[in-house]
């Protein structure tokens, strides 16, 4: 599950590690944005979808990396993460989203 330890390394191992060598601010910069198209699981299990940011109009909107699947390498490749909860089976389109930032320099 490479996907799997990506994620949860930046979200749980980063912030840790950096914290352990004095740094205050530890956790990645979030933003919001539009999601461009529904995004949709199943309920009963929070999600960490991977999603790539286009700037349009000056406005940020967000669409998934395509297949979430742990072994899917390529969804890597994402801007961001968008944490889905488990009571949460879809997001509309259209929908504000808190976006995770994975590059340190995305403004």
């Amino acid at each position: 599950n490479p996907v799997a330890v990506g994620i949860c390394f930046e979200l749980y191992v980063r912030p840790l590690l950096l914290k352990m060598a004095g740094r205050k601010d530890i956790f990645r910069k979030s933003f919001k944005a539009i999601a461009e198209k529904p995004i949709r699981k199943k309920k009963g299990r929070t999600n960490y979808i991977r999603v790539r940011v286009d700037r349009k109009k000056n406005i940020l909107y967000a669409q998934t990396t395509g297949a979430q699947g742990s072994g899917v390498l390529t969804s890597m490749l994402a801007d961001g993460i968008v944490e889905l909860p488990a009571d949460v089976d879809e997001i509309k389109q259209g929908q504000e989203l808190e976006v995770v930032s994975l590059d340190d320099d995305y403004k």
